[in-house]
């Protein structure tokens, strides 16, 4: 990586203008001052934004007076890599249960048929005496039907409803990355400060 005249410049100048306060730790001050200079190249608020990624690059320089940049800002591309990796938008739109139908006829037959395999064993369910059951229980077997889907319904409408409001929770959480992503690519590219093949 070419480390830019421009970059180098800001950086030194940082060094050189850091105010050190008398309470400041002495072992501590070249970390001062080269975080300094990454205040002065980027400004305040954007060190402090990406806070985690630079400082750990910072503590890995064997020395912060001298800072070989060209090493900095690669483990700075490697680490950053590392904490925030392109996200694939993952295939979880759709509730995975089926969203229940009424099939009212379907549902009183099948309701029908297992009280009636329980109560009249060994009688068969295409036999004269199950159809004449069948006519005198319809009814009831309908409405049973319709409450079974009723329940269903709800079960299922209170799980769509969990899984709307976490996808869209997931997707609020997914966007703010790609624009921190962005923001921080964009940044680095500006000052020439990115490979993509590290």
């Amino acid at each position: 990586m070419e480390i830019s005249k421009e970059v180098t410049e800001a950086i030194h100048r940082g060094i050189k203008n850091c105010e050190i306060q008398k309470d400041d730790n002495p072992d501590c001050i070249p970390f001062y001052r080269f975080w300094n200079g990454l205040r002065e190249l980027f400004g305040k608020e954007f060190v402090g934004e990406y806070h985690g990624i630079f400082h750990q690059a910072t503590i890995s320089l064997r020395s912060y007076a001298e800072p070989d940049l060209d090493v900095y800002f690669k483990e700075t591309i490697r680490i950053f890599n590392y904490q925030h990796p392109i996200r694939h938008p993952a295939y979880r739109k759709i509730n995975p249960d089926p969203k229940p139908e009424l099939r009212e006829e379907e549902r009183a037959r099948k309701i029908f048929e297992s009280h009636f395999r329980v109560s009249f064993k060994g009688k068969r369910i295409n036999s004269n005496f199950a159809k004449t059951k069948w006519e005198s229980v319809k009814e009831q077997a309908y409405k049973f039907a319709r409450e079974n889907f009723e329940a269903e319904m709800k079960i299922w409408e209170k799980k769509q409803e969990f899984l709307d409001k976490k996808y869209y929770e997931e997707d609020k959480r997914d966007e703010e990355y790609r624009k921190k992503r962005n923001v921080f690519l964009s940044t680095m590219k500006k000052f020439g400060l990115w490979e993509d093949s590290i």
